[in-house]
């Protein structure tokens, strides 16, 4: 059984590189929030920091850098 919840679809979103990380504690976040409200968004921003840790790169991403916004996600309030 599949069952929707309409409080589960973020009003706002983050207009950054679609992950968050921490590089002095080696810690990170993803999620559709960071991305865009969907499963798809989820899986793109988990393929986002996988590459970017693939890649081996040392630096915040989202948290202090100066780089991303919050933006409201227009199509909240009609999703119920």
């Amino acid at each position: 059984k599949l069952q929707l919840w309409g409080a589960g679809v973020p009003l706002n979103t983050w207009s950054g590189e679609g992950f968050l990380y921490d590089a002095e504690n080696n810690v990170g976040c993803v999620g559709d929030w960071l991305v865009e409200p969907s499963v798809a968004g989820a899986w793109e921003s988990g393929r986002r920091m996988a590459a970017f840790l693939e890649a081996g790169t040392e630096r915040n991403v989202g948290i202090d850098d100066g780089q991303g916004e919050w933006k409201f996600n227009e199509g909240a309030n009609d999703s119920g």
